[in-house]
């Protein structure tokens, strides 16, 4: 019988999924002499054995394995197929090796599809995974990234902080959040980042998915369905991935020197689609007419019931839905639109103070005062002086 090591992380729901993969190649006429390593630390004792009948006759890692096994592993010649870990991380090894992948690319546009078909959202953002950069994090934002161009949408992106202890990163992780347009599509990592997310958007009062809409990666069913609310998830095919891998060991055993590809993707299956991100079309449409209605007439006397009006609904869903996706009612928006032109015009005018107000849309002098001195803490006259000396 052939001895096979393999290593694994499985702690986490994709490699177990994957061991599963490689039991189901093998069936119930098991030719090899399986030993499951949940620590590729390990794999050095292993491969440096002095006696020649302890070393395995093939290895199969994940991208968990680290790097001090994967320098030995470079000049091994004991045939490896690893997953998710590039050729390129084992050097100039050619012989008896092959990688298998999850296809990161179709992932990233897969949750472009998605979102893009979930509604009309004002911004998109991919979130990165605590710690160094990982290569398959980037391609699935890249492919996201590139997807959601090809229709005009831009992405943002959060890195980590590597020095960020969890509650710093969860602090700058709300900050971010907090500050993206709304509604927002945020893209996570993976399941466990989307977590992080949902957390984030508790802490600053965010409703998913009406303001932030929220997805993972992995469909692990116990994160997923436990999170509030339940998480939308891309599902990789990591079953499929690890029968690829030991039906690609079976051949390197059998013929080291086979002509294969050094590089195989494995499919994705879809998209488990939970309460993160259910479709919100109509409300978002709604709420785009409104606030493009107040941009172009905020510096005019309108109110709530102009705004109303227009987009012909009932005030009382307006103001629902509103609240809902911007986080704030629609006179607080009219309102702070106008406060924003009046402390520009203060700033860049000399024109008296009372010559501004109608411009800015405010029905009378006192009404502007109060407003202004609530929202920037002195008078108009005080922040006037502090902008021509630099402060504000």
């Amino acid at each position: 019988m052939k001895k096979v090591i393999v290593a694994l992380r499985l702690a986490g729901i994709n490699a177990r999924k994957e061991l599963t993969g490689i039991f189901r190649y093998l069936g119930s006429s098991c030719e090899w002499d399986i030993r499951v390593l949940s620590d590729a630390t390990e794999l050095k004792r292993e491969l440096a054995a002095r006696d020649s009948t302890a070393r395995p006759d093939g290895i199969i890692i994940d991208a968990t394995c680290p790097d001090d096994a994967v320098r030995f592993l470079s000049e091994s010649r004991v045939p490896l197929v690893s997953m998710d870990l590039l050729p390129a991380r084992f050097g100039g090894r050619t012989e008896a090796m092959q990688c298998i992948r999850c296809d990161d690319g179709a992932i990233g546009i897969t949750a472009a599809r998605h979102f893009l078909g979930c509604g009309n959202f004002l911004s998109f953002a991919f979130v990165h995974p605590i710690g160094s950069a990982r290569s398959w994090a980037q391609r699935r934002e890249e492919a996201f990234r590139v997807e959601l161009s090809r229709h005009g949408r831009d992405v943002g992106s959060y890195h980590a902080d590597e020095s960020d202890s969890p509650a710093e990163d969860h602090m700058r992780l709300s900050a971010w959040l907090k500050a993206l347009p709304k509604p927002a599509a945020v893209f996570a990592s993976w399941d466990v980042r989307a977590r992080q997310v949902l957390e984030a958007c508790r802490e600053i009062g965010a409703s998913v998915p009406t303001q932030i809409a929220v997805l993972g990666v992995d469909n692990d069913e116990l994160l997923c369905e436990s999170s509030v609310p339940p998480l939308s998830s891309v599902i990789p095919d990591s079953e499929t991935e690890g029968f690829m891998a030991a039906k690609a060991l079976d051949s390197l055993m059998a013929n080291p020197n086979l002509g294969t590809e050094r590089v195989k993707v494995c499919r994705i299956k879809g998209i488990a689609q939970r309460e993160s991100t259910s479709s919100i079309a109509p409300a978002t449409t709604l709420v785009r007419r409104a606030i493009v209605y107040i941009k172009e007439n905020f510096r005019s006397p309108i109110g709530v019931r102009d705004v109303v009006a227009h987009l012909g609904v009932s005030r009382r869903l307006a103001d629902r839905r509103f609240r809902e996706i911007q986080g704030e009612t629609m006179l607080k928006t009219i309102t702070r639109l106008r406060l924003e032109h009046l402390a520009s015009q203060l700033r860049r005018s000399r024109r008296p103070i009372k010559a501004l107000i109608p411009a800015a849309g405010f029905g009378s002098l006192n009404q502007a005062k109060v407003l202004f001195r609530a929202a920037y803490g002195m008078s108009m006259r005080e922040w006037r002086r502090a902008a021509a000396a630099g402060c504000p």
